[in-house]
């Protein structure tokens, strides 16, 4: 939970000093404090460098009178005569949708305004309100599921006519938590109401430390090459088919590469010892990665059965229940070396050195005739 008071109004820095950011007390008593008319939030959205993202999506968000009216206590500087009511319908009004587009990181925060229109309270107090991030339909889409109460501090004008106006405005957690910190992030962005969204994949190590953790997928393509005829230079061809459930362009890496786009039927290319990456893969998803083999090459993948050319396709799905498994390729070249060809000759090799050996002696036999002659 990210953690700031929120306060608004043109005495707000003096308040501030005096009270602690406890606010303004809500009294029946008439005051000249500037209206607050509007309660400003921002949105942030991480996307993975692996992954594309769609920025029609849409972010809605909740706001509704809250029941649970106990006093946060010191903290807040509530006074004990304050009663604190839940919020009236009407008095805090949600803001419109927010786009990916708008909400992305790196090209700026989406900023809104939760509108309050005090003519729906009847009396002065503190009103209650809870402003929720509402959970899309994006699969893979961390979505914020943090709460943010909203008290609405709820007084007379100095105008003598009985209207009201809002003068105060405090955030808190859920449970009376006082929020703290500062008004602002270094990146600009609201810090009282906040909310943030991940669409990355799991692990990502990129991504802002406030932002929840990704839960995509990426899954690992390798290629070894074996045997004692294998070519670690030549190119295997690997082409990939998928199904986006989010109906978005899948992204590839290989190696040191940059992240690049892969249409479903794209192809890649990978020696002995390479590898790429599939990247953003949700719930939902499917994919299907076949290599071309090359003319010799018999090949598996990760645990499976040897096949035969054209047989080395690795299929898959996502359930989401952890990291996938990777998609190892090995394709092997093996041949025989003919040693058999010294054996089939080695009777002749024999037979014509005994044959040596006996005209030799036949030749010495003859000399030493002679000699005695």
């Amino acid at each position: 939970m990210k953690k700031s008071i929120v306060r608004f109004g043109a005495l707000a820095a003096a308040a501030a000093l005096t009270l602690g950011f406890g606010g303004t007390p809500a009294t029946a008593e008439d005051t000249d404090a500037t209206p607050i008319t509007s309660v400003p939030f921002s949105k942030t959205l991480y996307v993975g460098a692996d992954v594309n993202y769609n920025p029609a999506w849409e972010f809605e968000f909740k706001v509704e009178p809250y029941a649970d009216t106990t006093a946060p206590g010191d903290a807040h500087n509530y006074p004990a005569t304050d009663e604190i009511y839940e919020g009236v319908a009407g008095g805090l009004a949600v803001p419109t949708t927010v786009t990916a587009a708008q909400a992305v990181a790196g090209t700026g925060n989406a900023r809104q305004d939760l509108a309050i229109d005090a003519n729906v309270f009847t009396e002065p107090g503190i009103y209650r309100y809870l402003v929720t991030e509402k959970t899309g339909t994006v699969k893979g889409m961390t979505y914020d599921s943090d709460q943010h109460i909203v008290d609405l501090y709820v007084q007379y004008n100095d105008n003598g006519n009985g209207d009201l106006h809002v003068t105060n405005v405090i955030v808190s957690e859920p449970g009376g938590t006082k929020e703290t910190g500062g008004d602002a992030h270094a990146d600009g962005s609201f810090s009282g109401i906040r909310f943030e969204n991940t669409y990355a994949s799991a692990g990502d190590t990129d991504k802002p430390g406030d932002n929840p953790d990704g839960s995509l997928h990426d899954v690992t393509v390798s290629n070894t090459v074996t045997g004692n005829q294998g070519d670690h230079t030549l190119d295997f061809t690997y082409t990939v088919d998928y199904t986006s459930s989010n109906g978005v362009t899948l992204k590839y890496k290989k190696g040191d590469d940059a992240w690049t786009d892969i249409a479903s039927g794209g192809t890649v290319t990978l020696k002995h010892g390479e590898s790429f990456v599939l990247g953003g893969l949700a719930d939902g998803d499917t994919y299907t990665i076949t290599e071309t083999q090359l003319e010799g090459y018999r090949g598996k993948v990760n645990d499976g059965e040897w096949g035969d050319v054209g047989a080395n396709v690795a299929t898959g799905s996502l359930a989401m229940a952890g990291a996938h498994a990777p998609a190892a390729f090995t394709n092997n070249r093996a041949g025989s070396i003919p040693t058999g060809i010294f054996i089939n000759y080695t009777p002749y090799w024999v037979l014509g050195g005994a044959s040596l050996v006996l005209a030799v002696a036949l030749l010495r036999k003859r000399n030493r005739l002679a000699d005695q002659l």
